[in-house]
Parts: structure tokens; C-alpha cells; sequence
């Protein structure tokens, strides 16, 4: 599911979370399987939020804002939408001292499902990629290989499931 991936990109790219990933914690929230009418076949949509708490966060919210977006353009580009009129994006930040904050992110996935028969029974449930809009978002895609070349060069987690 993309929340793994979403784990392991944000356990790279968020300064100080290689070295101790237990500060963060990820899991699948609020879900629901849409079908869209089954037609001709079983495929489906799963819909969540995840939901990942950053208990004893020292940094600045940008430094796990800004990986978030870079995964987000290239996993489910959809919530950067202009016309979007609800936020697929919320955060609640609350202080816990002079150094520390509390930072709850939750963002809206969906990960298309397709159902293949197989042959003499049973079936295969493939996800299917995200649609590839890195051209609407323009330069950000160059900008973003800038920003992560360590990270992109140690595995591409941008560009595949990890």
C-alpha cells in the first residue's frame, strides 16, 4: 500500500528520522471501498487517511511539509489540485515545550485495485499506478531531484512503491 511507501520516504527525507524512525507513527485511519458500480469487473478504489504523528518533533514543519509534497507529486498528485475544494492535507501542530512540538498530519490516499482472473480459478488483485502528472507541476519535478539527489539516487523512492 502507498502508506508503506509514504513511511519509508518520510523515515528517509525528514532530518534526524533515519536515526530514530520510532519518533514517527503511521497508520491507516478512516477507509472505505468504492467500486463504482461494478460494471464488468471486481476492480475497486480503496479511499483512507493516513495519519502519521511526529510525537517529540524538534524541527521546523517545513522539513516534513516539504518531503510530504515531493512524495505526494509523484504518489497521488490528485491533492494538488487547484480545483480541489477541500484540503486532502491537515495538520495540527501543538507545542509541548521551548524545543518540542506535537505534529499530527493526516492526508487523504487512494489506491486503485485492478481484479484479474486467473487461469483455473482464483484471482490476482494488481494496484494500479498513480496517472503521472509531473508535468503540471512543471519545474517542481527538477527542483525536487535537486532537493532529494541522495535520497532518489539510494532508491528512487520518488519514483516507485517502496
Amino acid at each position: 500500500m502507498k502508506a508503506d511507501s509514504l513511511k519509508a520516504w518520510l523515515t528517509q527525507t525528514v532530518p534526524g528520522l533515519a536515526d530514530d524512525p520510532g519518533r514517527m507513527d503511521l497508520w491507516l485511519d478512516v477507509g472505505g471501498v468504492h467500486t463504482g458500480g461494478l460494471s464488468a469487473n471486481l476492480s475497486f478504489e480503496y479511499r483512507y487517511t493516513v495519519s502519521i504523528d511526529f510525537a517529540r518533533y524538534t524541527g521546523d514543519l517545513d522539513a516534513i511539509v516539504v518531503p510530504l509534497l515531493a512524495w505526494i507529486i509523484r504518489h497521488q498528485p490528485d491533492l494538488l489540485a487547484a480545483h480541489r475544494t477541500e484540503p486532502g492535507i491537515r495538520f495540527e501542530a501543538s507545542p509541548l515545550d521551548a524545543d518540542t512540538t506535537a505534529v499530527s498530519i493526516d492526508v487523504d490516499l487512494r489506491e486503485n485495485v485492478r481484479v484479474l482472473p486467473k487461469d483455473g480459478g482464483g484471482f490476482t488483485a494488481e494496484p494500479l499506478p498513480a496517472p503521472d502528472l509531473s508535468d503540471t507541476f512543471g519545474g517542481a519535478e527538477i527542483l525536487l531531484r535537486q532537493i532529494y539527489r541522495g535520497a532518489i539516487d539510494a532508491g528512487d523512492l520518488l519514483a516507485g512503491d517502496a
